[in-house]
């Protein structure tokens, strides 16, 4: 029982390290950019180690993307409370609408890297696994959304799915876009939201090019 608050006040001093590396991290990523930021900088402004830092965090990424983990609990919310007659691809459209003024969500813009205009480079493990994380609650969401009309599972289970995957496919261009032209560092979050509409609608259209006026 002696050693109780003892223990107590190591966990308070562990959360208290972790959030000033955090806190750090996101003064210097708005005032630097998030690609000229290292672990020495964030590790500096929060006047501990690197040595230190990786004990909390992996890398810079998993420090950024620290709180993008709410963003599925909202997605899924999302999901759900569309109305049951509404297409899958339209409803999670709408849902995506609603989590992507979040201040998490243009983050996950983070995940790719590489100058503006070039072929993204893949995310990182890390971000590899946030974004099938994702991904799985978005199609899991679409399949048990209440409501849902009379069909053959299988059928049901194929069409929605495609509609999840094709849905999360604009969402992840729109991020990519984002990036290129500038991401969190140089662009507010309602021309993040502009680009996931204008994804989606792309993707209803056919992603047709648009026709040229008559000369």
């Amino acid at each position: 029982m002696g050693d109780q608050p003892q223990t107590g006040l190591r966990e308070r001093k562990k959360l208290a390290t972790r959030e000033a590396l955090h806190e750090a991290a996101l003064r210097l990523f708005a005032a630097r950019g998030y690609r000229t930021t290292t672990v020495a900088d964030i590790a500096a402004a929060a006047d501990v180690s690197e040595r230190t830092f990786f004990r909390y965090f992996r890398s810079k990424e998993d420090v950024a993307l620290q709180d993008v983990g709410r963003l599925l609990p909202q997605l899924e919310e999302a999901i759900q409370g569309r109305p049951p007659d509404e297409a899958p691809l339209r409803a999670l459209l709408n849902a995506f609408l609603a989590v992507a003024e979040s201040a998490e969500a243009p983050q996950l813009a983070l995940l790719y890297s590489g100058p503006p205009m070039s072929w993204p480079t893949p995310p990182t493990q890390s971000g590899a696994r946030m974004l099938t994380a994702l991904e799985a609650a978005v199609a899991a969401a679409l399949l048990t959304r209440p409501g849902a009309p009379a069909e053959p599972e299988q059928d049901r289970r194929f069409r929605v799915l495609i509609a999840a995957r094709a849905g999360f496919a604009a969402f992840r261009s729109a991020l990519i876009r984002f990036h290129e032209l500038g991401g969190v560092e140089a662009l507010p979050a309602e021309r993040f939201v502009a680009l996931v509409r204008e994804a989606f609608a792309l993707l209803e259209d056919g992603c047709r090019a648009p026709s040229r006026a008559p000369r």
